[in-house]
Order: C-alpha cells, then sequence, then structure tokens
C-alpha cells in the first residue's frame, strides 16, 4: 500500500494493513518515513516513500497547502509532482523484493499503478473523500466560495475547471514519465488516476454519500475504516479520561494533525468563545503546539488525544472537516461545528450539514462571536442533536477496513 500526506491519510491504510494481516495476508505501507514509527505500532512492514519529512516543519514551510483555493495545486505541484519518480522506482522495487500480489494507492502517489502494469500485478485505488471521484452528477463543493447546496451548474462547472487546471498544471510532466516507461499518453491524468483502479474502494459510509451514476467503473463504498492512535503525541489515557469526567460535557476543539500547523488564532477565537458560551473546552492543539494563552477556567490543552476516546463524551465537537476526523464525529453522534480549511473539507462540511448533524464556519471567517453563536445553534437545536445521534450506531457498526481486506483478498466481489 502506498499513500501520503497527514495522519489523515494514512491511518485508513493502517486499519485496512492490521485487517489483512487478521485474515493471513501479509501487509506493508510505503509512506513518509515520518509515520514509521505509526506503521510499526499497527504491525505493518514499513517501506520509505523519499526521506523523511516533518508534518510540521513541512505545512509551515509551505503554508499554501492549506490554503482553501490555491492549496490543492500547492500540494499537487510541490508535494506530489517532484517525487513521481521515486514512487514509481520505489514501488518496482517493493513490488519485486516482497512478491506482492496487490497494490492499494492513495492519490497522491502517482506513478505507483505505472508501476504495478508493468510488473503485472493488480492495482487498486484507495478514495478517501467523495470529492476525489469528480463526479459532475455529485453535489460535491471544491471550491471554498460555494454554497452549502451547489446548483448542478456550478458543479458542472467546478468540475470542468478541476480538469482543465490539473490536465495544464500536470499531463505535460507527467506524460514525460510516462514516455520514458514506454506507456501511452493519458488525459487529465490526476483525475482518471483517481477515478481509477482495478476497484476503486470509497473508504467512507454510504450514509455520508451513496453510489451514484457517472461513479467509477470499479467503485465499491466499503464504510469508514476505524483507526486513530499515534502513541508518540497521546495525553496519558487516564488524564484524558478524568479531565472529561470532572465537568459538564466540555466543547472538544481540534484542527486535526495538518491544520493544526497553520492554526493562525483559530484557538484563541475557540477560548473566547467558550467564556462567551459559559462552557469549558478540550483543545487539542497538534504536534509542538500549546494551548492558548486565554484558556478558560476548568478546560484543558493536549497534543492529541484518540478521537474515538474524547468525541463521544462531548457537548459539540469543533473540528476542521477532514475526512477522518469527520468519520469519528459522526460514529461519536455529537453535534458538531466545521471549521473547514482547504481540499476536501469544504465538502465533507456541506454533507455533514446537509445531513442535518453540523454547522460550518469556515476557517478565514472564524471569530469568537460567530464560533460561539454556531455552537449555540447546534446546542440549542434538537433536531441536530437527535439526528446526529440516530446516526451514531448506524456508523459504529461499519468495518470499512475489513470490507476493503475482503474485496482486496478477493473475497467479497
Amino acid at each position: 500500500m502506498l499513500t501520503n500526506g497527514s495522519h489523515g491519510d494514512i491511518h485508513p491504510f493502517l486499519a485496512i494493513g492490521r485487517a489483512m494481516i487478521g485474515r493471513g495476508h501479509a501487509a506493508a505501507l510505503m509512506t513518509n518515513p515520518y509515520f514509521a514509527p505509526h506503521t510499526s505500532e499497527a504491525g505493518l512492514e514499513h517501506f520509505a516513500l523519499g526521506e523523511h519529512k516533518d508534518l510540521g516543519k513541512m505545512l509551515s514551510e509551505n503554508p499554501a497547502t492549506m490554503s482553501g483555493l490555491r492549496g490543492p495545486m500547492q500540494v499537487l505541484r510541490k508535494l506530489m509532482l517532484p517525487h513521481v519518480p521515486e514512487i514509481i522506482e520505489n514501488t518496482r522495487r517493493a513490488i519485486n523484493d516482497w512478491k506482492a500480489d496487490a497494490v492499494l494507492v492513495h492519490p497522491l502517489c502517482i506513478g505507483a499503478s505505472w508501476a504495478a502494469e508493468l510488473a503485472g500485478v493488480p492495482c487498486h485505488a484507495a478514495s478517501l473523500a467523495p470529492s476525489i471521484w469528480f463526479n459532475a452528477k455529485d453535489q460535491a463543493v471544491l471550491p471554498p466560495f460555494r454554497s452549502e447546496n451547489p446548483s448542478r451548474r456550478a458543479v458542472k462547472l467546478d468540475m470542468f475547471m478541476a480538469r482543465l487546471v490539473t490536465s495544464l498544471a500536470l499531463d505535460g510532466p507527467l506524460n514525460a514519465q510516462r514516455n520514458a516507461m514506454r506507456l501511452p499518453k493519458m488525459k487529465s491524468i490526476f483525475i482518471t488516476e483517481a477515478r481509477g483502479g482495478l476497484t476503486n474502494l470509497a473508504l467512507w459510509s454510504p450514509l455520508f454519500r451513496p453510489i451514484i451514476d457517472g461513479d467509477p467503473p470499479g467503485a465499491k463504498i466499503t464504510g469508514f475504516p476505524w483507526y486513530d492512535r499515534a502513541k508518540e503525541q497521546e495525553a496519558p489515557s487516564d488524564v484524558v479520561e478524568k479531565f472529561m469526567k470532572d465537568g459538564e460535557p466540555p466543547l472538544v476543539f481540534t484542527l486535526g494533525t495538518a491544520a493544526a500547523h497553520t492554526a493562525g488564532r483559530f484557538h484563541q477565537h475557540a477560548a473566547r468563545a467558550c467564556e462567551i458560551l459559559k462552557r469549558r473546552g478540550l483543545f487539542l492543539v497538534g504536534r509542538g503546539h500549546q494551548g492558548p494563552p486565554n484558556m478558560p477556567k476548568g478546560s484543558a490543552a493536549f497534543e492529541y488525544a484518540p478521537f474515538s476516546a474524547v468525541f463521544q463524551h462531548a457537548a459539540v465537537n469543533i473540528h476542521h472537516g477532514g475526512i477522518g476526523t469527520t468519520a469519528q464525529a459522526l460514529r461519536a453522534g455529537r453535534p458538531t461545528v466545521v471549521i473547514p480549511m482547504a481540499h476536501d473539507q469544504f465538502d465533507n462540511a456541506a454533507r455533514l450539514k446537509r445531513m442535518r448533524v453540523s454547522d460550518t464556519v469556515r476557517h478565514a471567517q472564524v471569530t469568537p462571536e460567530r464560533l460561539a453563536s454556531a455552537i449555540r445553534r447546534v446546542l440549542e437545536d434538537p433536531t441536530i442533536a437527535n439526528t446526529a445521534a440516530k446516526f451514531a450506531p448506524l456508523i459504529a457498526r461499519e468495518d470499512g477496513a475489513a470490507v476493503a481486506a475482503d474485496i482486496l483478498a478477493g473475497e467479497r466481489r
């Protein structure tokens, strides 16, 4: 398996790998060596995908990667494109050395499927969030300025622009790589690859987004895969548990593991929102960061705690809308407020709002008053609380990693 990005891009693959091992198969993950400890902790073999890159340093040096408008192309051009040759070479080597029977590829690992093709090994695609399927018949929210209910015309325009921009920026250098491998030219390579694969595993719940006409030919929705451990960052579980029990359910604030490094004044605004609402808060601020200086009385800040351990005990979960965090929030069954910043987060936020379990305040528009107002709305709307509680057991029953493992092993068609 190959993946790249933040913890939200790594954890689904670790869950699938563990499920494969539980079925008597072997599983290895090729990714940034930064995540080698996570891979070993999960019981998988690790292959290095390039040099070790510290996630926090990488984001602080490339803050535009978390920009609402510029972020996607910054990631593709600066963090993906330069590494395509080593992805191809490392995949070739790993397939040969490990005698791989199948390959599973994240959309940011372009080139791996080409190496698998030349080696004659089946290659499957992993799609972590619905927007990556680029289906014009889906009510997807791609740019940050779209409403939660975009018109069909707006979606078609956005899909056309996405195809045009990615093709102009990426097709030339990517086709040069394919030419060197004696493979034919392709058009709209990034989108074609994202929608490709012998099987295209949608690692989300059908309740979040079902199969619709126009989806990839190999589309299969597995349900959410569950894994959220990061031992080297986790606060002691007894300390977190004591905090959760020592008062009323807190407001839980997190921007995940990537957006946390470009948080700006979010946590200060969140602390002030707690004061406005007279609520205590739990701040999960990310590796190397501290809580806000204006920490409300009775509140606490940790670098990280597993969302599966804290979200269910929150009054409201306030998060950035990353797909892994979104999944844990749905499973917890509590109201949410989403603070989207970039990438798939705007679309995930829109889907949650259409499900009537959430409200949205875009990161660039956050003030203490706006944040407090959104939290108050979801706290006082019984429909949101009841709907969130209704979805929770249905989402919790899903085991996307097990379904994906069965498909990859050829046991489920």
